[in-house]
């Protein structure tokens, strides 16, 4: 559906009152809240780019901790009557999303993307009785490594900074978590690589075995897709990914096999593992 912003009938409220009987979603009119945006990592496109910190799995090391940084973010906790950020992590409730994949990526020309880091933490006290915690962000480091360098040892866009400061860090974090989401967890490891392991499955299994019964509704349509993909996303010429975001076909095509060379195990894309 293509929306003209001068046609009052093309809108998102025209096309629930004509087509849906559903309410418009609450995001709709509250998509710049903080809410609304640390749900999309639930609820959205790509929610395994979440991590809780553990013991065992601590807060990146491209993470700039410095003192600054960290005062600020529980100087905002503090606000919030939260504790600060070692004890919501002792207690589990500090959480991050690593962009790592993105780090150096190839870009188009005059494009710009980064390779973000993002601090949420679980919010149990300004909620309303009987509700849920909610999954709130804390900060935002776009840049890593020198460029982080560069930006000072402050890099950290925080919820009490200017409201057009911190959507920006929101807005770019959300287009790059896109261009992960397809290359580095979707086209490039989900479909692409799972295709020669279809093949040797139909050449394997007969139809009555039961491997073949259960596996077989998981495949439908995955050939036909690729398909297309390969003549319409990823096809040197008239690609779509050229025109969609900021790294284009060469980006996407390097991330996937950096990827499926670095980071693609069976052990690493088992269900138990991406939801540990």
């Amino acid at each position: 559906v293509v929306f003209d912003a001068g046609d009052t009938n093309s809108s998102v409220e025209a096309l629930h009152a004509n087509l849906f009987t559903l309410p418009i979603p609450y995001g709709y009119h509250n998509w710049t809240g903080d809410m609304v945006w640390a749900r999309t990592y639930l609820t959205g496109t790509n929610p395994v780019i979440l991590q809780r910190v553990l013991p065992t799995n601590p807060l990146p090391a491209a993470l700039d901790m410095a003192p600054s940084s960290v005062a600020a973010a529980n100087a905002f906790l503090a606000s919030k009557g939260l504790p600060p950020m070692d004890e919501l992590s002792e207690a589990g409730q500090l959480y991050f999303a690593d962009y790592e994949l993105l780090a150096d990526a190839i870009t188009k020309d005059d494009f710009i993307m980064y390779a973000p880091v993002v601090v949420f933490y679980l919010d149990t006290v300004n909620v309303a009785p009987g509700s849920y915690a909610k999954l709130m962000p804390l900060a935002i480091q776009l840049s890593r490594g020198t460029r982080a360098a560069e930006a000072g040892p402050h890099v950290w866009h925080l919820p009490s900074d200017p409201a057009e400061s911190w959507l920006f860090a929101k807005m770019h974090v959300a287009s790059s978590d896109v261009q992960w989401h397809e290359a580095g967890a979707h086209l490039g490891p989900i479909h692409l690589t799972m295709e020669p392991f279809l093949i040797a499955f139909f050449r394997s299994f007969a139809k009555d075995h039961p491997m073949y019964v259960f596996l077989k509704p998981h495949t439908y349509d995955t050939f036909a897709v690729n398909n297309m993909g390969r003549y319409s996303l990823v096809a040197r010429k008239g690609a779509q990914f050229e025109n969609l975001n900021s790294i284009g076909l060469d980006g996407v095509l390097e991330l996937m096999e950096r990827n499926y060379n670095d980071y693609w195990t069976w052990e690493g894309f088992s269900f138990p593992q991406e939801v540990a």
